[in-house]
């Protein structure tokens, strides 16, 4: 895991690139000529790009999806509000991950961190969710297979929003999410039986 400290500031070179128009192709030796930064610094840092780009798409997800400000719905809506906001960012960071999944040889290095992205992202959403559920909850008593379930139905629209290049609104995404929200908010108010 790299540090938080490290990330951010990959985080200005990896947004500043990724959110030009014409992204050119990423690579160790152009982050490091952008970064101002010597590879063997760089993979002491960062171990390779495929990692790097894997945890700052995760934190930038931790970071910008804070459903305690407002309910779990604000939270979704602030989420999206961040991606749409930088959507060339994303698309090309993602198409990045996607070419290092899709040239898989098992001899680059990073080429597991740009597998487990999915992973990764599913377990930060379920992670956020289980957090607001369990720290909002009345009695405590709710469904953990729920609210993974919602968390999943979560992560599936958004990954589906990210692969067809987020062209639908924010708020399309938000509606279709509603299901998902009102299950997490029904866990919430769960009473236990007999109470």
């Amino acid at each position: 895991m790299i540090e938080n400290g490290r990330l951010v500031k990959a985080s200005n070179v990896l947004v500043k690139e990724f959110s030009r128009e014409e992204a050119g192709k990423m690579n160790v030796k152009r982050y490091c000529l952008l970064a101002q930064l010597s590879r063997p610094t760089f993979y002491a840092y960062y171990g390779s790009l495929p990692q790097l780009v894997t945890e700052l798409l995760v934190k930038q997800l931790e970071v910008n999806f804070v459903p305690e400000h407002g309910g779990y719905n604000s939270g979704l809506n602030q989420l999206l509000l961040y991606m749409s906001a930088n959507r060339n960012y994303f698309l090309h960071a993602i198409s990045f991950i996607k070419d290092v999944q899709c040239r898989q040889t098992g001899r680059k290095k990073g080429e597991e961190f740009a597998i487990m992205l999915p992973d990764k992202v599913r377990e930060a959403i379920l992670r956020v969710t289980r957090n607001y559920v369990a720290e909002h909850s009345k009695t405590g008593d709710y469904s953990n297979k729920m609210v993974r379930n919602a968390a999943d139905l979560i992560y599936a629209t958004l990954y589906e929003w990210i692969n067809h290049g987020m062209r639908d609104d924010q708020s399309e995404i938000v509606d279709r999410c509603q299901i998902a929200v009102q299950i997490i908010e029904d866990q919430i108010r769960k009473t236990a039986v007999g109470k």
